[in-house]
């Protein structure tokens, strides 16, 4: 993919899945996984979720955003005050969005633990990947058809 097409993409820096763990802490897995304890709230488990990650979601942006200009021969062409309040907006917006997936999986468990009682287990019968990427992968390397 062209570097340009992939930048308008991926959007500003971050996108819903940066890594695998992230493909297990959508909000349809975890709706998956909570269906069957009978006081799961999705909205419960968001509000702890975000909890605490306002900071952490803006160093993030803000390191990624930087990051990507640095090897795109940019890093004099940014402008650090705007590219802060952006990340501040964004971070306001929508702080679980700009989580990391190894993050957020492992808030994930810690909340299932402390809110329910339960461990947050991926599906032992889930089947294949419904991402198009993830299914090539699975196909290339684990001989899955």
């Amino acid at each position: 993919m062209e570097k340009r097409n992939y930048l308008s993409w991926c959007g500003a820096i971050r996108h819903e899945r940066d890594n695998i763990e992230s493909y297990f802490a959508t909000e349809e897995i975890i709706s998956l996984i909570g269906n069957g304890i009978a006081d799961f709230n999705l909205n419960d488990v968001n509000l702890k979720l975000s909890e605490d990650e306002h900071n952490n979601s803006i160093a993030s942006y803000v390191n990624g955003r930087i990051d990507l200009e640095r090897k795109n021969g940019n890093i004099g062409k940014i402008n650090y005050g705007k590219l802060s309040a952006s990340a501040a907006r964004k971070a306001s917006e929508d702080p679980i969005a700009l989580m990391k997936g190894k993050r957020k999986l492992t808030k994930l468990r810690n909340i299932f633990l402390e809110l329910y009682g339960k461990r947050f287990e991926i599906l032992p019968q889930a089947g294949l990947p419904i991402d198009k990427g993830l299914q090539s992968i699975a196909v290339k390397y684990f001989r899955v058809v």
